[in-house]
């Protein structure tokens, strides 16, 4: 795995294709090589860098607290020493809150944004679903019990349907786990419940595209709608998905932004 520099901290990347840059930003727990399904379509046409945020796995690990402007700055030296002038960003739920704050706080970076299964901040029933995350992050024990709290909101229906799909899922972030730094994991969760949003988005400019699902629990479309309806000239596309792409919905949702940003 290749790391770049970003001010205080050294940022795991993955990259493929080539041309235009795209950033991928990456959700809560997300690893960069889960990505990978969507390579295929979001490669084409462009070089797809798929960036580690601190505490993730493979990026440095500093002492918090870690807050989602940090994570922001961080984004923005590692474009830097990518030698990219700039960049398309798509962040993905907690990346959706870093993308959004390095537009505000660095709009010369930044071409065009997506920001998908994400909003403008979490809600109140959000931020105790990640309280309620914390606390189990410190108990070992209760690992398992961790993850199948978790999936329940972030797996459809027909997830649970299909025998064992939900056992192999949990012992497959169980295993992923043991390489994750406890320290890491607890700043990120912090940095999201701490996060207030902005009161700047009227300010974007970039071309931004908002991208929701229908069964999204943890940011269902009433606060995905409001994160459009708060950018000027926002796009707003909704998906017949929960917070976890599966199926045919991650075709739909590369797609969708592979056309977003061959636009003019």
């Amino acid at each position: 795995m290749n790391r770049v520099p970003a001010g205080e901290v050294r940022l795991a990347y993955e990259q493929a294709g080539d041309g235009p840059p795209l950033l991928l930003l990456p959700g809560l727990g997300m690893r960069v090589e889960q990505w990978a399904p969507h390579l295929p379509i979001l490669a084409i046409d462009h070089r797809v860098i798929a960036l580690d945020l601190r505490g993730g796995a493979g990026s440095d690990v500093p002492a918090g607290p870690y807050t989602i402007e940090t994570m922001a700055e961080d984004t923005a030296a590692a474009i830097v020493a990518l030698g990219l002038e700039r960049v398309d960003v798509l962040g993905m739920s907690m990346g959706g809150f870093v993308a959004q704050e390095l537009t505000l706080a660095h709009p010369s970076l930044v071409r065009r944004q997506i920001l998908a299964l994400t909003a403008r901040q979490p809600s109140a029933r959000g931020r105790e679903r990640l309280r309620v995350e914390l606390a189990l992050r410190e108990r070992p024990e209760l690992l398992e019990l961790r993850f199948r709290s978790l999936f329940l909101w972030l797996f459809d229906d027909a997830t649970y349907e299909r025998k064992d799909a939900v056992d192999r899922l949990v012992g497959a972030a169980m295993a992923a786990a043991k390489e994750e730094s406890p320290e890491g994991s607890r700043g990120q969760i912090a940095a999201c419940l701490d996060y207030a949003g902005s009161s700047r988005l009227d300010t974007v400019s970039a071309p931004t595209l908002v991208i929701g699902a229908k069964d999204d629990l943890i940011y269902p479309p009433r606060e995905t709608r409001a994160l459009a309806d708060g950018i000027p000239g926002a796009r707003y596309l909704l998906l017949d998905a929960a917070h976890v792409l599966t199926g045919p919905a991650i075709r739909r949702f590369d797609e969708a932004v592979v056309a977003f940003l061959r636009e003019d």
